[in-house]
C-alpha cells in the first residue's frame, strides 16, 4: 500500500482551486517528502551506496497524510489569483447568459 490514513475529501477540498498541473506538483512533492525527512536526518544522499539502500527503503514506506499536508504549504494554486479576479468580476457584472 503506497498511501497510509489519507483524507481524501479533505485534500480535494483544500486543492479545489488549483490547477491539475498543482495537484500533480502537490503528489510530486509529498512522495519526495521521505528523501527529504533523510536529509534532514543527516543521511548523506552524495554517497550512491546510501543513495541506493535509501531510496529502497523509501519506495516501500507509505505516502503519509502529513507529507501532503507539507506539500500543500509549499506547493500553492497558480490559479488561485485569477479565478478570484474573475469571481469579484462576476459578482460585480454577472454573466452574459
Amino acid at each position: 500500500n503506497f498511501v497510509e490514513n489519507i483524507d481524501w475529501p479533505d485534500i480535494a477540498r483544500r486543492l479545489s482551486n488549483y490547477s491539475g498541473a498543482d495537484i500533480a506538483a502537490v503528489c510530486a512533492a509529498a512522495a519526495s517528502g521521505q528523501f527529504w525527512e533523510e536529509v534532514k536526518a543527516g543521511t548523506d544522499l552524495t554517497n550512491p551506496r546510501v543513495l541506493a539502500a535509501v531510496a529502497d527503503s523509501v519506495i516501500r514506506r507509505p505516502i503519509t497524510m502529513a507529507h501532503f499536508e507539507r506539500a500543500i504549504e509549499k506547493v500553492h494554486s497558480s490559479v488561485a489569483g485569477d479565478l478570484n479576479r474573475y469571481e469579484a468580476w462576476m459578482e460585480q457584472h454577472g454573466s452574459i447568459d
